[in-house]
This record gives structure tokens, sequence and C-alpha cells, in this order.
């Protein structure tokens, strides 16, 4: 199966470069084992991740009934909604129509099913590739301090989706969702319709953060030279309770040196008035990504995290 990546990382490896230290990233996993180096390539990552999965007709009908309704107020957000459903539906239904052709050759029928499976495996792998070169010019501007990307609409369109995105696309956002419901037939629906809904969250959280954006600030933090920004497998996170619409201060540190906060301009701010963050600042949020992550955190310094694994084991050191 030619051109088909079976590695898939659901966080982005050119993302976690930026954590790289002579070619190598620290790796705390949670759990209680010390912290290792390893390249990027090596982290944040699971065969074939993103394989789409085998639909049924009532399940294309009951995710389409709920797009219906959560889109109800906005017939465009209905379209491209139900075109995710279409674009990763596609295969399944490819599927359902192949033993109507149960006279081909089977050489064929091998051929074609291999091709469904590819596209399978790979149709959303590449796309969230395309997705990440298009936000390249805007992660260098985040790294280089150039909060004005929020003020031109077209960046701020593609920085609210690209940020929704990350955040819908880990393995800790789906266990969790997936996990929410009762083992049985419930659960088993809500992970064969994951893919799809994971879209859906991400295109309608991303414009309502564009088309609200006047009401948005976004600030860029900078890490003092005595303190580093880590990051982990949920690298995107709510600083905030979600407890109603403008509970949000999307958190997202782009390097060792410079992190994101895209928060509501009615709230009082998660990280004080300074865009010069304290040390001690820098900590808060350095745990609240250690608490917020699924299995492991990053870093470009091994000695921080012995000393964050260290903390965690013994509260007292904290």
């Amino acid at each position: 199966m030619s051109n088909t990546t079976r590695r898939q990382h659901y966080v982005w490896k050119h993302y976690l470069r930026s954590w790289e230290r002579a070619g190598r990233v620290s790796v705390l996993r949670k759990g209680g084992s010390p912290p290792f180096q390893t390249d990027a390539v090596n982290i944040a990552v699971m065969r074939d991740f993103y394989r789409l999965p085998t639909l049924s007709e009532h399940d294309e009908d009951f995710v389409g009934r709920f797009i219906d309704n959560i889109c109800a107020k906005s017939p465009m957000l209905k379209e491209l909604n139900r075109g995710w459903l279409d674009a990763i539906a596609m295969a399944s239904r490819l599927r359902r129509l192949m033993p109507g052709f149960a006279n081909l050759d089977p050489a064929i029928q091998g051929q074609i099913n291999a091709e469904i499976e590819r596209f399978e495996i790979q149709a959303e792998e590449g796309y969230h590739g395309a997705v990440e070169v298009s936000a390249l010019p805007l992660i260098d501007a985040l790294k280089a301090g150039k909060v004005e990307v929020w003020d031109n609409d077209d960046n701020a369109r593609d920085l609210a989706y690209f940020m929704s995105v990350q955040h819908f696309r880990t393995k800790k956002v789906r266990d969790n969702v997936i996990a929410g419901y009762p083992a049985g037939e419930h659960r088993e629906r809500v992970e064969r319709l994951w893919p799809v809904l994971r879209h859906v969250f991400a295109t309608n959280v991303g414009w309502s953060l564009f088309s609200e954006r006047a009401s948005w600030r976004l600030r860029l933090l900078r890490a003092p030279e005595n303190a580093e920004f880590i990051t982990g497998d949920q690298p995107t996170m709510n600083l905030l309770p979600h407890d109603h619409h403008n509970g949000l201060a999307f958190y997202y540190p782009v390097s060792p040196v410079m992190a994101a906060i895209l928060e509501h301009r009615d709230n009082e701010s998660v990280a004080g008035v300074d865009d010069d963050a304290s040390e001690s600042l820098v900590q808060s949020l350095n745990t609240q990504i250690f608490e917020g992550s699924h299995e492991q955190v990053f870093s470009s310094d091994i000695v921080y995290l012995e000393a964050l694994a260290a903390a965690k084991d013994d509260p007292e050191l904290e």
C-alpha cells in the first residue's frame, strides 16, 4: 500500500520540534517513569490514528440529524459540516456498493478494496498535513511575538480554525469523549462517529471565535530568561471553567519562550496584565499543561522535567 502514512501524529510533529535541543525533545510520561529524550517523530504518534471507521446508513442519519440540530441557526455551518460527513462517509458508501459488483474480476475487486482501505487510512492524515502547511506562517508569526496577526481577517480566520483543529484532533479529547458514554452500543457509535464529530466541533468553535473576533484578544506571553514553557500531548487547553459562552481562555504554547492565549475581552485576563511572564506564571501554566495532558509532556530541558516529576511525586516540593 504505497504513499500511506501508518505512523500518524495527533500532535503536529513540526510544532513539537520547537522543543528540540540538539535534535532531541525531553519527554515525561505521567505515571512515574523518569524523563527521557527522543526525536519529535517518536512522540504523540499512533499507528492508523486517523483511520476512518465503517459507517452504516443509520450512523450517517444519526450524525446528520445531530449536525442539523446544532447548526439550526446557521445554514452555512450546516453545509460545511454536512460536507465533513459526506467526505468521511465516502469510503463506507463505496463499501456498501461493492456487493453489487460481485461479477467483477476478483483482481479488480481486490484493487478497489485496497484503494478504499488506503483512503480510510490516509485521507484525514493528509488533510491535517495540509492544515499544518497552511498554518506555518501563522505559527512563525506567533513565535516572533507578532500579536497583530489577529488584526487581519484572513489570518484571524485561519488561526482560530487551526487552534480549534489542534484541540479536537488529540488522543486525549477522543478518549475522554468516548469514555463519557457507558460501555455498549452508544459508546461504540460515538467512537465510530468521532472522526466526523471532531471536525464538526473544530469548525463550529473556530467559526465562533472568528465571527466574534472583535470580542476576543490574542496575547503572546514571553518567558523570562530563567524559565521556559513546556507543552504536552494535549497542547491546547482552556484555562477557565467553560460554564458560559465566554468561559474560554484558549492557551497554546508555541515554543519554549512564547505562548499564546486567546481570551474574551470582557473577562479579566488569566495571565495578569504583563505579557512578560513571571517565573511563577510560567510555572503555573506548566503545571496546568502537565495536569491537562493525557500521557506525556514535552520540554527542551530534561532537568526541568526531572524536577517537575519529583514535585509531582512529592507535593511539598511544588
